[in-house]
């Protein structure tokens, strides 16, 4: 059996899924190290949205996906890696820019920038003004988070985004601030298809997850 696992990591394919703040971000990195493990297994990544990378792993598209934790996992298994938190996203010379840290209910006095629906993070933001009793003024959306950071960085307004995609945002020009009171966070893994075996490349990969996020937990 080892020698089958062995060699099966040898050659082959795997395709993954993942969200854009996780594949623009730190999945450079895992491939580098798996790459440098595995020279021959071709990697095909599809960098979806959030929603995306459940159906793609759902439908058999991408063997293992990188996400939020999904409210459904009746067909799913889901391996957590850590907790991401949210921050607030500012043009650099905004008046909240000089604030060591936010609340969301400061910033929503502001006119803000977030992700078009359907978004898991859009989702996270309203659900987390809801429940403070809290009215955004969404000034500006757009499908995908560098566009918002170059809209940020303009001076169009303040964003919501996953620290993930903290250093994206810092090299577009803008400034990011802990986003406080409440906390908005939530558990990013990876997901698989329940009862589904895993090849030993995909294994593989979420081994090298594992390792690369552990000193986030």
């Amino acid at each position: 059996n080892d020698l089958h696992n062995l060699f099966a990591k040898q050659r082959g394919k795997l395709a993954i899924a993942a969200m854009p703040s996780f594949a623009a971000t730190k999945l450079a990195q895992v491939l580098a190290g798996f790459h440098q493990r595995y020279p021959n297994i071709n990697v095909l990544v599809d960098d979806v949205v959030a929603e995306l990378v459940n159906d793609r792993v759902g439908s058999g598209r991408a063997e293992l996906g990188i996400t939020f934790k999904p409210d459904d996992l009746t067909d799913l298994d889901f391996v957590p890696l850590f907790k991401d938190r949210f921050v607030a996203v500012l043009p650099k010379h905004h008046p909240l820019a000089a604030e060591q840290s936010l609340t969301l209910e400061t910033i929503t006095q502001f006119p803000l920038l977030l992700l078009q629906q359907p978004s898991s993070i859009r989702g996270m933001i309203e659900r987390a003004l809801e429940d403070n009793g809290l009215k955004a003024n969404v000034e500006m959306e757009a499908h995908q988070l560098a566009t918002l950071g170059t809209l940020v960085a303009a001076g169009l307004g303040i964003s919501i985004v996953p620290t993930l995609y903290t250093e994206p945002m810092l090299a577009l020009g803008a400034v990011c601030r802990p986003l406080t009171d409440p906390v908005i966070e939530r558990e990013v893994g990876v997901i698989v298809r329940k009862n589904s075996p895993l090849s030993a490349a995909a294994q593989a990969m979420i081994e090298a997850l594992i390792e690369l996020t552990a000193d986030r937990q």
